[in-house]
C-alpha cells in the first residue's frame, strides 16, 4: 500500500462515535469497501482546521456536508432518505451531478418505479393521495428576510409573490427547528393578518394530503410531496427540480404557468433520483456502485 492509499473521514463528533461503534451502515459499508482493497482509512474531527490540514495530508480526504477545500477531496450527503446517500465535489444541493442530469422517464420501468413509491409511503407513514382543496402548503424554511444567492427572492418576497399570483388560500408553516429573529416574527405576523393566509403548526402529512401543491424555496418537503403525487413551485435552486415548476429555471410567469397544467409521473421520478441516481447502501451493488461514483470523480480503487 502506498501513502496515496490513505482515505481520512472528518467528521462531525456525533457521526465519529457512531461510526466507531458501527451504528452508521453507509460509512461502515464505505469503509468496508476502502479496506477490502487495502486502503488505510482514518477518522479525524470537521472544524476548520482539521479540514483545511487534508490539503497537506496524502491520499484522499471526504468530508460530512462541508465544502470540498482540494482536487483529492470530496464531500458525502445523505440524500434525503435513509438509506441514499451521495458523494460530490460540492456541498451544495443543487451543483450537485444530479441536479445537471437530464431525467428521462422512457428508462424507468413503471411498476418497479409504484412498487417503491408505495413502499416509502408505508414506511414514511404518509397517507394515500387526495384530491386536491383550494390551498397551497407553503412550508418556510429560515433566514425569511435574505435573499441568498441560490434563490430568486427572500422567502418573505416569496410569500408576497403567492399572494399576488395565487387565487388559492395559503397555509404557512415555521420550520420546528429554526429560530427566528423578532423582525421575521414581524414579518410573518404581519402577513398572516391577511384574509388569504393560514400560519398552521398541522403534521406536514396532514397539510401534504389535502393541498394543491406545495411552494417553497427547496424544502425537503417537496420530497414527500412528490411522494403523494403533489405539484412543487420551487423558488430557489435544488437537486429535485427537474419535474417541478421553478422560478429559478423557467422565470416567473412560466413558472406559474407550469404549475396549473404540468402532470408528471412522480413515481418514475422519484425512482431515478433515488434508486438510479444516489448510492442505496441497502443495495447488495452497493460496493460496485460506490466504485463506480468513486471513478467518476477520479478516485480509483
Amino acid at each position: 500500500m502506498s501513502q496515496d492509499d490513505l482515505l481520512t473521514l472528518y467528521l462531525p463528533d456525533w457521526l465519529r462515535w457512531r461510526v466507531e461503534h458501527e451504528k452508521h451502515k453507509f460509512l461502515v459499508s464505505l469503509i468496508d469497501v476502502f479496506e477490502a482493497r487495502g486502503w488505510r482509512v482514518e477518522l479525524r474531527g470537521n472544524d476548520l482546521a482539521d479540514r483545511l490540514g487534508s490539503v497537506a495530508r496524502s491520499g484522499w480526504a471526504l468530508f460530512y456536508d462541508d465544502p470540498p477545500v482540494s482536487g483529492r477531496c470530496l464531500t458525502m450527503r445523505q440524500s434525503y432518505l435513509e438509506p441514499f446517500w451521495r458523494i460530490e465535489k460540492s456541498a451544495k444541493r443543487w451543483e450537485f451531478d444530479v441536479a445537471r442530469a437530464e431525467f428521462s422517464i422512457e428508462e424507468i420501468n413503471p411498476k418497479r418505479a409504484q412498487q417503491f413509491v408505495s413502499f416509502w409511503r408505508k414506511r414514511l407513514n404518509l397517507p394515500d393521495p387526495k384530491p386536491a382543496q383550494n390551498y397551497v402548503y407553503v412550508p418556510l424554511q429560515g433566514r425569511l428576510l435574505s435573499h441568498r444567492s441560490f434563490q430568486s427572492m427572500s422567502p418573505i418576497k416569496m410569500v408576497e409573490t403567492l399572494l399576488e399570483r395565487e387565487p388559492r388560500q395559503l397555509v404557512l408553516t415555521l420550520h420546528p427547528r429554526e429560530n427566528y429573529s423578532d423582525a421575521e416574527r414581524q414579518a410573518i405576523a404581519r402577513i398572516a393578518e391577511h384574509p388569504k393566509v393560514t400560519l398552521s403548526d398541522a403534521p406536514m402529512s396532514t397539510l401534504l394530503a389535502d393541498c394543491a401543491y406545495v411552494a417553497t424555496q427547496n424544502s425537503a418537503v417537496v420530497i414527500s410531496g412528490y411522494l403523494l403525487n403533489k405539484p412543487a413551485l420551487l423558488f430557489g435552486q435544488i437537486d429535485f427540480h427537474h419535474i417541478a415548476a421553478s422560478v429559478h429555471r423557467d422565470g416567473l410567469d412560466k413558472a406559474f404557468e407550469k404549475i396549473e397544467r404540468q402532470s408528471p409521473d412522480y413515481a418514475r421520478y422519484l425512482f431515478w433520483f433515488f434508486q438510479e441516481q444516489a448510492l442505496n447502501v441497502w443495495r447488495p451493488d452497493f460496493p460496485d456502485r460506490l466504485n463506480s461514483r468513486l471513478a467518476d470523480h477520479g478516485l480509483a480503487l
